[in-house]
């Protein structure tokens, strides 16, 4: 029979003790359960069982997993935590997929946020409830920007973008650039000077 190798990573928080196995065999770690237990009696509260993902082996390097792989904080700023998981991470790290879940206060539970995994490798910024998004194109890392979203009724909003678009047409090494700015404005994205 053959065995997994697992590894074992207890995260906590405020209410819950977040245990990650990682199946550590192979080239490729995954973890391939997230179980959920109260903090206060050790009770299990929910176990998830994330899609494919690619990260690294924690063993010996849990600062890392933390920082990188595993995270846990307040993604949708209600005061509650919640956390993601690395899918995977690409060549490139400025667009880091992650698989991301919002603790649901009326339930006790969390639930996979789609919409916020639709933005890749973001910060977020607690003071101005802001989840930001700063990207570069991939095989043109030249063209960049930022996109800036915020969570309106409950659900992750694109409010702000600037893209920088280079322009190589006059011949010279280094391009000129048009910026174009865009906000929210009454529920459609505009330029904006």
């Amino acid at each position: 029979m053959y065995m997994q190798a697992q590894a074992v990573v207890d995260v906590n928080d405020t209410d819950f003790i977040f245990e990650v196995l990682v199946d550590t065999s192979g080239s490729s770690p995954h973890a391939t359960h997230i179980c959920i237990l109260s903090k206060k009696d050790r009770s299990e509260v929910q176990d998830i069982e994330p899609e494919d993902n690619s990260i690294w082996d924690p063993s010996g390097r849990k600062k890392d997993f933390l920082e990188r792989d595993f995270i846990v904080e307040d993604m949708n700023f209600d005061g509650y935590d919640d956390f993601r998981l690395l899918e995977y991470m690409p060549a490139f790290a400025y667009n880091a997929n992650y698989y991301d879940w919002i603790f649901d206060p009326s339930t006790g539970k969390f639930s996979r946020d789609t919409l916020l995994e639709n933005v890749y490798g973001p910060t977020f910024n607690a003071a101005s409830k802001q989840v930001i998004y700063q990207w570069r194109e991939p095989g043109n890392y030249e063209h960049y920007g930022t996109d800036i979203y915020k969570y309106i009724n409950g659900k992750i909003t694109l409010v702000e973008s600037e893209e920088n678009i280079p322009d190589y047409s006059k011949g010279k090494e280094e391009p000129d650039y048009t910026t174009v700015r865009k906000k929210l404005v009454n529920g459609k994205m505009e330029k904006v000077k």
